[in-house]
Formats: structure tokens, sequence, C-alpha cells
């Protein structure tokens, strides 16, 4: 009965936590960490509260983030699967579990491969999480402006386009005034003759 009160304390430690974590665990060349003989194919469990660096089984999610613990060319690697009551790394990818399960070796090769296609598939499913939920991207598919785009709402035509302002000319022209009533000289109505004309004073 402890032992099941035990357990369920340290459940809410990390409530929602996955069952199962696939990681990467290193170790020495003797398939031994911090002095613990491990063996490919077993599973390992610790009792007791999960605190990451303190108590638990540890490993990483991404790959890349196991050689800061063991260095290449003197350490062996394999791929673990983690369980039962889980804490995390606040640094990096580093998970401590109540179980952990011994898979198979990997070689430098296929742990970078790994590493690439975790830091794929964690890309690929942030983006997602983005462009369905955000207003932003649903705004580009069935906002007001996108709808303006196609529909031609919204849009603001260019005068000529509506109707087209003609200049004076085409609409009416304003004659000269030479075109419409040339006003003549004084000459042209009525001339003033000189006296000599009417009548010539005599001297």
């Amino acid at each position: 009965m402890a032992r099941k009160s035990k357990k369920a304390e340290i459940a809410e430690v990390a409530p929602g936590a996955p069952v199962v974590v696939k990681t990467v665990k290193g170790f020495d060349r003797d398939l031994k960490c911090r002095g613990f003989q491990f063996k490919a194919g077993k599973t390992y469990s610790v009792e007791g509260k999960v605190v990451v660096c303190r108590n638990g089984w540890h490993a990483c999610e991404n790959p890349l983030d196991v050689f800061r613990y063991y260095p290449v060319g003197v350490s062996r690697f394999h791929d673990v699967e983690q369980s039962g009551d889980l804490a995390r790394h606040d640094e990096d990818t580093k998970i401590a579990s109540a179980t952990i399960t011994i898979g198979v070796e990997l070689s430098i090769a296929e742990i970078v491969s790994r590493a690439v296609k975790w830091i794929f598939d964690k890309a690929t499913v942030e983006k997602d999480s983005t462009a369905t939920s955000g207003d932003g991207a649903h705004a580009a598919t069935s906002g007001y402006r996108a709808n303006a785009a196609t529909s031609g709402e919204g849009r603001t035509q260019p005068p000529a386009a509506k109707g087209r302002t003609q200049p004076p000319a085409a609409t009416g022209r304003t004659q000269p005034p030479a075109a419409t009533g040339r006003t003549q000289p004084p000459a042209a109505k009525g001339r003033t003759q000189p006296p000599a004309a009417t009548g010539r004073t005599q001297p």
C-alpha cells in the first residue's frame, strides 16, 4: 500500500506525461552509466520521486544532446524507451524517468540521422500548429482582405475605370472670343472720318 501511495504522489509531478518516450542514452565502453551496468534488451526501474540529475534513468530526446554528457570516441550509444513518471531538464532535452528499456546500439551516423529527423518532425509540428490555429493564418484564406482580392469587394477603382472625366475640350470647347463673336475694331463698325471728310474747316 505504501508503494502505491508513493507512485500516486510521483504521478502528480508530471501529469499528462507521455507513456513512452523514444530517446538516446550514452554509456561508457563497458555499457555502464555512473557505475551501473546495463544490458541491451533489459528494462530497469527506480523507486522514489523522479528528479532530473538526482533520481531516475536519464537519456536525451534530441539525439545530439547526448554528446554533452558522453563524448564521441570513448562512449557507446543506444536507442532507449523511457516511461512511467518523467521529469525534464530545463536546459536541454534530457529526461529522467522511472523506467527505461535499453534498445539497439546506434552508430554516430545513425544518431545524426535520427537528430535530423527529430528536428524536422518537431519543426513541422510547430509550423502546422501555428498555421492552423493562428488568426493571421485564418485571415489569409477566409479574411475580408483575401475575399476582396478575389471578388473585387473593397477594391478602389481608379476614376478612369468607373467614369472618365473628359477634358473640357471633349464635352464643350470654350471658343476663344474670336470664334464666338469677333469684336471688330472701331474701323470695321463705323469709321470716324477726320474732319476733312465730313466738313473741312477752312482756315
